[in-house]
């Protein structure tokens, strides 16, 4: 199911089946509000655009139909709103509400009778391991909370985090998905300088990458966990690099930060350089990521100009 939103200058237009709606921040139509961004609350403007549109969980997310970007937050909501007074840039943005469907677990099709033979043959020991695991599936799939963690993790970053009932087996196909969002990396780094982050999750790649391309930081306080948050964010190719104070891998494929340091006044024997976001290695995340990590980081190597590695 989809629902198709515009973006426009300084309003909001939403076409939900057939009817039209606008939306807009609070008073944006003061002649200094564009002056007073950092000043706002973008995390409450996003909720009064989610509480319109008519998204109410965690399976549906907007998404950029042309440059496949998710507008998750008030981070990203601002990015893009700031966007709008850019008179060099195209004036209008179009997303699309997306719902993400859950297939139903198969039902069991043995018989009565192969159920008794199957659990004589399996020992005591078996039984309660089977026991364990559904009840850690169990607390998997909801932790009934509202974090941007495993379970609310998410969008199209659902269609990359992909989750499995039974973590017995390897998705070629989530494998080659990611691959594949590597490659578009890969293109952007081609024949260019770059910088190479490799490390574990929640040693702050993400976040020291939001602080060179130039985001303005913030220490916050999430779950009671101390955090450093990008609150202003000036790289649009920032918009799909994500930081959390969860020791949880957000990042699942490389993705290029393309710097341009003249305009930051870093003058060097340099005009560019592409900063590079890697998931964490054998930690949190699965087999999938990290055998894509590895391809898209070998890949990125014979691509790129030269390469330093952080």
């Amino acid at each position: 199911m989809y629902k198709y939103l515009i973006i426009k200058k300084r309003c909001l237009v939403i076409k939900k089946e057939s009817k039209k709606m606008t939306w807009c921040p609070k008073n944006s139509n003061d002649a200094n509000f564009r002056f007073e961004l950092d000043k706002e609350d973008w995390n409450k403007h996003f909720e009064d655009l989610k509480q319109l549109v008519g998204i109410s969980d965690d399976n549906e997310y907007l998404k950029d139909t042309e440059q496949k970007k998710r507008i998750r937050n008030g981070n990203h909501l601002k990015a893009i709103w700031s966007d709008r007074y850019d008179e060099h840039k195209r004036c209008w943005l179009k997303l699309k509400v997306v719902h993400s469907k859950t297939k139903p677990k198969t039902k069991s099709t043995l018989t009565n009778v192969q159920n008794k033979e199957k659990y004589k043959k399996q020992s005591q020991s078996d039984k309660e391991s089977v026991k364990r695991e559904n009840m850690q599936e169990f607390h998997d799939n909801d932790d009934g909370d509202d974090n941007d963690d495993d379970d609310d993790n998410d969008d199209d970053k659902k269609e990359d985090d992909k989750k499995f009932d039974e973590k017995t087996g390897f998705d070629i196909s989530l494998m080659l998905k990611l691959v594949a969002k590597a490659e578009e990396a890969a293109e952007q780094i081609r024949d260019k300088n770059v910088i190479l982050f490799l490390g574990g999750t929640g040693t702050g790649k993400s976040s020291l990458i939001h602080f060179l391309a130039g985001s303005t930081m913030k220490q916050q306080t999430v779950n009671g966990l101390s955090h450093i948050a990008p609150i202003e964010i000036k790289n649009e190719a920032l918009i799909n690099v994500t930081t959390s104070p969860n020791a949880i891998s957000e990042t699942k494929y490389i993705t290029a930060v393309p710097i341009d340091l003249k305009e930051m006044k870093m003058y060097t024997d340099q005009d560019m350089v592409v900063l590079c976001d890697t998931p964490g290695f054998e930690d949190t995340s699965d087999p999938e990521v990290d055998v894509a990590n590895g391809i898209s980081v070998i890949r990125a190597l014979h691509n790129s100009k030269s390469v330093k590695i952080v």
